[in-house]
């Protein structure tokens, strides 16, 4: 039931490789990680991209969906708590996920990088935890977030047995493993006291303080990020191209925030500021852009 691997974005492709067939539906949230959609394509499968909104709550729409024809799809891609938008999901919300999933005979697969980077509890729920979900799901996580390991490649898909084995399949035919240094560092990770992980989130909340700040001196609408390394603001209406418009910023002040629309069509109108750059980066972006507002103005 558990499979390492190098790195939870292969876990992606490997995941989508080994359960989809050409021709077959996936289902991947917009906004959303870019792999997801890449994986499908690279099967040969028909992404299906769902809405994620802020009037929902960053939830999918099952109403809509279930009016749509889902007899072709295979797998549904689920993220919380969620990137971009930081949105996290409450249990009843898992509940409905895998209600859905069973009554339309989908598997799921959720990527949990970010469960351990939450600002209300110690952890965010797993998708497992929910009854019902062992018999057609899967997981991912890895220590990248959760340990500060990114570039590391350490992580694992967990689930249902016959799906661990048939990702497994593919995946010992192409992968060797991890290198063994990685996991020795990550054995010493996991053996870190709960108050790593408490220390290391306050230092996030402080820095969340920071990003937030930025994107009100945008005029940007935030949204409250409850979990993961991000602040997903939306901007302006009369601004009606993000791209252009983070180009614009970094041009005049050097600073760079990511267009929402690298996470997805749904993300034009709005921008992501990461939370991965030290207090005093942050900082001096914030000084830099209130010299720069002084004078100036982007409206």
């Amino acid at each position: 039931m558990v499979l390492p691997l190098s790195g939870s974005k292969e876990g992606i492709v490997f995941t989508t490789l080994a359960l989809v067939n050409p021709g077959d539906e996936v289902l991947i949230p917009n906004p959303g990680f870019s792999t997801y959609e890449r994986a499908a394509v690279i099967a040969g499968a028909v992404p299906r991209m769902y809405v994620l909104d802020r009037e929902n709550g960053y939830q999918p729409h099952f109403e809509t969906l279930e009016k749509t024809d889902l007899s072709k799809v295979k797998l549904m891609w689920i993220n919380y708590p969620h990137n971009p938008t930081g949105a996290t999901a409450s249990r009843k919300q898992l509940e409905n996920i895998v209600n859905f999933a069973k009554k339309h005979s989908i598997l799921l697969a959720s990527d949990n990088p970010y469960s351990h980077i939450s600002f209300n509890k110690t952890h965010e729920a797993s998708i497992l935890e929910i009854p019902g979900a062992l018999n057609f799901a899967i997981e991912l996580n890895s220590l990248s977030k959760t340990y500060n390991m990114a570039g590391w490649r350490i992580g694992w898909v967990v689930g249902n047995q016959k799906l661990i084995a048939t990702i497994s399949a593919l995946y010992s035919n192409i992968e060797t493993g991890v290198f063994n240094p990685i996991q020795y560092a990550g054995i010493k990770a996991l053996q870190l006291p709960q108050s790593y992980i408490t220390e290391r989130n306050e230092i996030y909340k402080k820095r969340l303080i920071i990003a937030n700040d930025i994107a009100q001196m945008l005029r940007c609408e935030k949204n409250e990020t409850k979990a993961t390394l991000y602040v997903w603001a939306r901007l302006p209406q009369q601004i009606l191209n993000a791209e252009e418009f983070c180009f614009d910023l970094l041009e005049k002040t050097g600073i760079f925030v990511t267009p929402g629309t690298a996470f997805g069509s749904n993300g034009e109108g709005h921008i992501r500021i990461s939370l991965c750059q030290p207090e005093k980066v942050l900082l001096d972006a914030k000084l830099t852009l209130e010299r720069y507002l002084r004078k100036n103005s982007f409206y």
